[in-house]
């Protein structure tokens, strides 16, 4: 059936006008109104624009129809074969969106760099290849697959070649005509060069962080420092002194709280060990050397093995800042401190002063001392059956003998002075000044015997309403037994005041207590005396086998 021809007709983009609109719907309710539609070929679609709202749900639509939309909009959720896919749709729209702005902003970017590219020195940069004669200024990143600057070296994968010949500077890194910095290449070499001796490499741990590794200018090398002071420098943690530097003297400093240097040999060898060999020439032609070394004897080494030089007369020894020995080891097996040429196995001498030698002679170990070279004392300890006491002497005859099996000591001749200490003695005699003539005469006195070692304590009170309590040191219930004490009182008489008569308490917790027993004087002034026996060393055991001739403990603890 052929279509009618419209009422208005009209053409794509074409403005329907009010009232071309109007006469539409007159025209075409008064077709609908004049015409009663049969069906069959006469019959025509209704337009989409006459469909009332709801007129159509998706219960009328054939399932095996293909439904295309320009745009479908969703109220509430929409599902396909039960699966719910609104979020999905919603974050692929949003990753669209993004993508778009990407999309947009590469382009912008693109037309920037296009346009900086067209304007570039005599329009000269080509895209697959060409030259740039002038500065080159990128104000974006630039990423290169492979560079060749000087040389066409440059090649898959990314390289950046400085070109083919060799150069003292490859690299500039700061190049001052006075001090450049910058990498180098010369034949069989890699060089890193700094612009003077005083400069140097650092290693940090991080951008402006803490110095790990120094290279100096000079050669020296520091770890955990940047200002090496020898040719290797470890150092940790901060240092208080100045350590002493001798630039022309190589060597190797650890300093640190608690340096430490470990030398380990994982050698399986009895005979040999970490090693340090000192060496030096022996001869003003520097073509011999002589040399010490010190070791350990392998795996199994408890001691320190100390080498020395075969020539004659050579020692190993300790010398002080000045240059003098002050501890030598001759190669005889003498050591001597202070010595350098000790005549004994262990020699020990004060330059011109005293000297001591300890040595063997015969059947006794014997000690001297010597001043200025002259002898003055020895001393020593006999080693057979009949002589094995020690002894002290002037080399003529002995001052002072330690007998072995007895334990007794002996002064031949002399006094015994002791300040302090124990005196066991048939009698005690003590010698001061004379208190009228002290340049002339001494007091001689005897001290107190008794069966006890005793303390006393004495003092001056007063009674206050006829009782009085005294109170001894702090230390005196520490210091005595708490049996034994006695308490002697002495009233004092003042002018014509009456007397009256003491008691006193026994002696507890560091203090006792007075009073008069009578009525007589109820502030009477009087003297104390308290005595007790020691408690920090053991009772005297008063009668003794004469044979043993010494004092000892009471086996039951008895007085």
């Amino acid at each position: 059936m052929a279509r009618p021809d419209p009422f208005i007709p009209k053409f794509p983009n074409d403005i329907i006008r009010s009232g071309d609109w109007n006469e539409i719907q007159v025209r075409t309710r008064e077709e609908l109104r004049g015409h009663k539609h049969t069906g069959g070929g006469d019959g025509a679609p209704i337009p989409r624009e006459g469909i009332q709202p709801n007129a159509i749900d998706g219960t009328r639509i054939d399932p095996s129809a293909k439904v295309q939309l320009t745009a479908l909009g969703v109220s509430e959720s929409l599902k396909v074969r039960g699966k719910e896919l609104t979020t999905e749709i919603t974050n692929l729209i949003n990753r669209a969106n993004e993508l778009d702005g990407r999309l947009k902003t590469l382009s912008n970017q693109l037309t920037g760099l296009e346009g900086q590219l067209k304007v570039l020195d005599t329009q000269k940069l080509d895209r697959a290849g060409g030259t740039v004669t002038g500065d080159l200024s990128v104000q974006k990143t630039l990423r290169v697959a492979s560079l060749g600057i000087g040389s066409a070296q440059a090649n898959l994968p990314a390289k950046l070649s400085l070109g083919t010949d060799l150069d003292n500077t490859k690299l500039a890194l700061y190049d001052h005509p006075s001090a450049p910095y910058g990498l180098g290449i010369q034949s069989g070499q890699f060089r890193l060069h700094l612009g003077n001796p005083n400069a140097r490499f650092l290693f940090l741990s991080a951008a402006a962080g803490t110095t790990l590794m120094s290279i100096e200018g000079r050669g020296n090398v520091g770890i955990g420092t940047d200002d090496p002071k020898k040719r290797l420098h470890l150092q940790e943690g901060d240092i208080t002194g100045t350590l002493v530097d001798h630039p022309s003297r190589p060597g190797l400093a650890i300093t640190g709280n608690y340096p430490d240097l470990v030398m380990f040999s994982s050698a399986n060898n009895t005979n040999h060990g970490p090693t340090i060999r000192l060496s030096a020439y022996n001869d003003d032609s520097r073509r011999t050397f002589k040399g010490w070394s010190i070791g350990t004897a392998g795996r199994n080494a408890r001691f320190l093995d100390i080498g020395f030089s075969t020539n004659a007369n050579l020692h190993g020894g300790v010398r002080d800042w000045n240059g003098n020995t002050v501890l030598t080891c001759m190669e005889n097996g003498n050591v001597g401190i202070g010595a350098l040429e000790p005549g004994a196995p262990l020699h020990i001498s004060t330059p011109g002063e005293l000297a001591m030698k300890l040595s063997t002679g015969g059947n006794r170990v014997v000690q001297q001392f010597e001043r200025k070279g002259k002898l003055l004392w020895d001393m020593g300890v006999g080693t057979d059956a009949n002589n094995e006491n020690f002894w002290f002497g002037d080399f003529q005859s002995y001052r002072l003998i330690i007998h072995r099996t007895s334990g007794h000591v002996e002064i031949p001749t002399g006094d015994l002075r002791i300040p302090k200490g124990r005196v066991i003695s048939t009698s005690k005699f003590f010698r001061i000044d004379h208190p009228l003539a002290p340049e002339r005469k001494y007091l001689e006195h005897c001290s107190l015997e008794g069966p006890e070692a005793a303390v006393y304590y004495r003092g001056e009170a007063r009674l206050l309403d006829g009782v009085a309590t005294v109170v001894l040191p702090d230390y005196f219930e520490a210091l005595v037994r708490p049996e034994g004490r006695t308490v002697q009182l002495t009233p004092k008489l003042e002018g014509k005041e009456p007397v009256s008569l003491l008691a006193a308490s026994a002696v507890e917790g560091g203090r006792f207590t007075v009073k008069a027993i009578d009525t007589h004087n109820p502030s009477q002034a009087f003297y104390w005396e308290v005595k007790a026996v020691r408690a920090d060393i053991e009772r005297v055991q008063v009668e003794v086998p004469k044979q043993e001739k010494t004092v000892r403990p009471a086996d039951d603890g008895s007085p």
